[in-house]
């Protein structure tokens, strides 16, 4: 028990083979430009970024602490050996 599947299709005129072919032609013709102005674009693109002058970065950190807290374990610290001699 198989299942067959045929396409009974003529074509009457040869014009419509010609008019796919033509199609074809244009989409082949279209997607050969779309790639070679893909391709000058990357060009063009690497060359703005690797030839281009680099700008430095400049970073500041600051960091912040508090004094207090540190005075404070320093002054217990010399309290302690002050006390303990």
């Amino acid at each position: 028990m198989g299942i067959t599947v045929s396409f009974h299709h003529t074509v009457h005129n040869c014009d419509d083979i010609r008019t796919i072919e033509a199609c074809f032609l244009a989409i082949l013709i279209v997607a050969g430009f779309a790639a070679v102005f893909t391709l000058a674009g990357s060009i063009i693109g690497c060359m703005g970024t690797c030839c281009a002058r680099s700008s430095q970065v400049t970073m500041v950190t600051k960091v912040y602490f508090s004094l207090r807290f540190l005075s404070a374990q320093s002054n217990r610290a010399l309290g302690s050996r002050m006390t303990a001699s």
